[in-house]
């Protein structure tokens, strides 16, 4: 069985995320998407090297670009009940 875990944004990443939903609302979908693998399996992500405590890279599919889907990247880190979200990127 798992446990949901909190999911904690920092500062400048939700004014960067605000900005670009602002210009492509469907990136929400793509966010949220994301938060959900994340509450439940941050284990997903790609383990970044060199970081303590360790960081991980999760990516959107990028098959969907064609569909006007843009492809979302977050840096994070966890701990068994929280998933701190430090660095986004929009391609």
């Amino acid at each position: 069985m798992f446990w949901l875990r909190e999911i904690v944004v920092e500062p400048a990443t939700i004014e960067y995320l605000d900005a670009e939903i602002a210009n492509d609302p469907r990136l929400s979908e793509v966010y949220w998407a994301l938060e959900w693998r994340l509450t439940r399996h941050p284990e997903a992500g790609f383990p970044l090297s060199g970081p303590n405590p360790p960081r991980f890279l999760i990516k959107s599919d990028p098959r969907f670009v064609p569909y006007g889907i843009p492809v979302l990247t977050l840096i994070y880190r966890y701990t068994d009940t929280q998933v701190t979200i430090e660095v986004a990127k929009v391609n």
